[in-house]
């Protein structure tokens, strides 16, 4: 008499099944396994020895013959637009007990970077052992640019530079003139806007603030001179071109016409690049 002793693990089918049986001497015993769905890996040991998954022995003794699985699991993988790095979205199979390591990092143009295992935040870059059914998450938050650009004569903010927002954040924006400054012009995307109010990041902007100074033409028309400007003073936009012409009244002599201290023509113009001065006089006769 010959006793054969089975045992098979979970995750497997066929036979014989587990037990002890009792067998005669040179009985031959045939049997075969395979993985159940989910299971791979057969293992077949007869005495603890590795034979095929199907086959037959002979009882000339006592023996066991012993059959494992190993269990499967799926890793379940989303990488969202913006994130870079492996492993890429899809699901994967894995051996029960295997090591799978992932790495994620932002894109250019992208911010916050969030993994999640199971729903639960953990490091970018790490190892999961597969001993049971895994999701894994990596996203990120789109960034956009706003170039600002705040010209000379302008208090506010933001000042001159590139800011980096989060898709959908508000970026505050406020200006105003400073003494001696005028035609406050506040431009996103070329557009034409309020000087205070907010911009929504959808998108890449430009913010310029522009402004131009003003200038101040102080005119001196003396006793026997006739023509304009008159005496008094004037503010004028950079840039702007002033029109002066004096000639004398009658009983008057020696028009004399001068810019800022230095004799001109009695007829003239002026372009208004910082501050003047026009002095015109007479000498009676």
């Amino acid at each position: 008499i010959c006793y054969l002793t089975v045992t098979v693990g979970t995750g497997v089918t066929g036979t014989p099944s587990a037990g002890s049986y009792t067998k005669k001497y040179g009985d031959v015993v045939s049997y075969g396994y395979t993985a159940q769905a989910g299971y791979t890996d057969i293992q077949v040991l007869f005495d603890g020895q590795v034979v095929s998954s199907a086959g037959s022995v002979i009882m000339n003794g006592t023996h066991t013959l012993a059959v494992t699985s190993k269990k499967q699991y799926n890793l379940t993988v989303l990488r969202n637009t913006g994130v870079s790095g492996t492993p890429n979205t899809g699901t994967a199979t894995f051996k029960e007990g295997d090591t799978v390591s992932y790495s994620y990092a932002p894109q250019t143009g992208y911010s916050d970077l969030v993994v999640t295992l199971d729903e639960v935040v953990v490091a970018a870059s790490g190892t999961i052992t597969m001993n049971a059914n895994h999701s894994l998450i990596a996203s990120a938050t789109n960034q956009y640019s706003l170039i600002v650009t705040k010209g000379t004569g302008i208090d506010g903010t933001p000042i001159t530079g590139t800011y980096t927002y989060k898709k959908g954040e508000n970026a505050i924006y406020s200006y105003s003139l400073q003494s001696g400054y005028t035609d406050l012009v506040v431009k996103i995307d070329n557009t034409t806007v309020l000087s205070t109010s907010v911009i929504t990041m959808n998108a890449n902007h430009t913010l310029v603030a522009s402004a131009t100074k003003q200038y101040t033409l102080a005119v001196t028309k003396g006793s026997g001179v006739d023509g304009t400007p008159d005496t008094g003073s004037t503010i004028y936009k950079d840039g702007d071109t002033v029109t002066y012409n004096y000639t004398l009244q009658s009983g008057y002599r020696n028009l004399v016409v001068t810019l800022d201290g230095t004799p001109v023509a009695a007829s003239g113009t002026i372009t208004m690049s910082g501050n003047h001065t026009l002095v015109a006089s007479s000498t009676p006769q």
